[in-house]
């Protein structure tokens, strides 16, 4: 009997056709007049078109640069080829530049077939995770940022037993002219209105954690509320982050971190765990990232990064073991599975003030918060850099032992900030 193999890899193009259109009442708005013994002409613009497509950071398979064509409506990207356990991603930018407002009126994806369905996932939504639906609105001057990703499942069971081809997954997007019945998309992130209070270290005095900053601007330790577990509310008393500076690389990107201590279901402010128990400081943060939301827990955020490179405190990527500082081992590219990660060295560095971090921190909380960032030199084994406990009302860092000490695990999300009312 011939035995079926099942083919690990397949290929297929994405078209994603953007159609705009102008409903009858256009022509009403394309001149103004103002009778004051002058005349005045003022000419509306209609321009919806896609933008500034980039392929994603978590992207693992191979894939082509797409390309926008037909006056900017139509978005292809071709020969893109995935293996088992591999995926693609993409985000592209839906820009009104025009003076009018655009409504979604309809939106039409093509289905996969039940058996791709098996191994195959196709979905397009804002980035990151925020569903499109019909009568979205798209003022005039603003844009939205869109995701497109397939994942290949890691199932090789579940693989065709012929390559497969795909040739088209279309997305259309259908725009017209918004009458007043449009609905604006709620965004994750809004600027906070009010403030958590507490003490700040041996202090008994009340102070307020984080500000609510400067509208239009952000500030290290400007205080928002999340809506990341897709409720449909901003909890202020448990959804709460504060900024902490832009994602590297990547400045249309905020940091956002918790304001306090979490496990894999949510808030879980007593919680304390290690850095990598049955591991060391260079395999990762293998316990730490266990006490991390998961997606299920936060379903409307997810990392713009899911894999990245870990750095020790100079910026490296080597870091000793033991108190042998001659030996040193490579720091791998960290993947994260859960909906947020830790902060990193760095980014605690561009903090110019961290008063915020007081927020359950120290007494009956864990005295020390982890970063993801091994220490490269070290009279210590299996040293990484942790936020330390607030002594003398000041807060600082300090290498603690990765697979002996417990410190607290503080969530960072991020955000785009199209998704962000600040």
């Amino acid at each position: 009997m011939r035995r079926r193999i099942r083919r690990n890899h397949f290929y297929f193009v994405i078209i994603l056709i953007l159609f705009a259109s102008i409903g009858v009442g256009y022509a009403a708005l394309t001149s103004t007049i103002s009778i004051n013994g002058t005349t005045q002409i003022t000419s509306a613009k209609w321009d919806v078109h896609f933008a500034n497509c980039l392929v994603g950071t978590n992207t693992s398979g191979n894939y082509a640069q797409p390309s926008i064509t037909d006056n900017g409506t139509k978005l292809t990207i071709s020969k893109i080829g995935l293996s088992a356990g591999t995926e693609v991603e993409y985000y592209v930018d839906v820009v009104n530049a025009g003076t009018i407002d655009a409504r979604l009126s309809g939106l039409v994806k093509s289905n996969l077939t039940t058996e791709q369905e098996k191994y195959l996932s196709y979905t397009v939504t804002y980035g990151f995770n925020t569903p499109i639906k019909e009568n979205d609105l798209l003022k005039a001057g603003t844009s939205e940022r869109i995701r497109i990703l397939v994942v290949y499942s890691d199932d090789k069971t579940l693989a065709p037993t012929t390559q497969q081809t795909i040739s088209n997954l279309t997305f259309r997007l259908d725009y017209v002219q918004d009458k007043g019945n449009g609905i604006a998309r709620t965004k994750l992130c809004k600027r906070a209105t009010t403030l958590h209070t507490g003490t700040v270290g041996t202090s008994t005095t009340t102070v307020n954690y984080g500000q609510i900053g400067t509208s239009g601007k952000l500030a290290s330790g400007d205080a928002f509320d999340c809506d990341v577990n897709g409720d449909g509310v901003y909890d202020a008393a448990t959804e709460r982050f504060y900024y902490v500076t832009d994602l590297s690389g990547v400045s249309n990107t905020a940091v956002l971190i918790f304001y306090g201590n979490s496990s894999s279901s949510g808030v879980s402010l007593n919680n304390r765990t290690y850095y990598a128990y049955s591991g060391s400081n260079y395999s990762g943060p293998r316990d730490a990232a266990s006490m991390l939301p998961t997606t299920t827990a936060w379903p409307r955020v997810g990392l713009i990064k899911k894999t990245s490179q870990i750095y020790n405190e100079k910026g490296g990527t080597t870091a000793a073991y033991s108190t042998n500082t001659t030996t040193t081992h490579n720091l791998p590219r960290f993947t994260y599975t859960t909906a947020a990660r830790l902060l990193t060295y760095q980014e605690y560095g561009k903090i110019t003030d961290n008063s915020f971090l007081w927020e359950n921190f120290d007494g009956q909380y864990a005295d020390c918060i982890w970063l993801n960032t091994p220490q490269a030199s070290t009279g210590m084994s299996d040293a990484v850099w942790a936020i330390d406990k607030p002594t003398s009302n000041v807060i600082s860092t300090i290498p603690n032992d990765g697979s002996s000490t417990l410190c607290g695990v503080r969530p960072v999300i991020e955000v785009l900030k199209t998704d962000m009312i600040y």
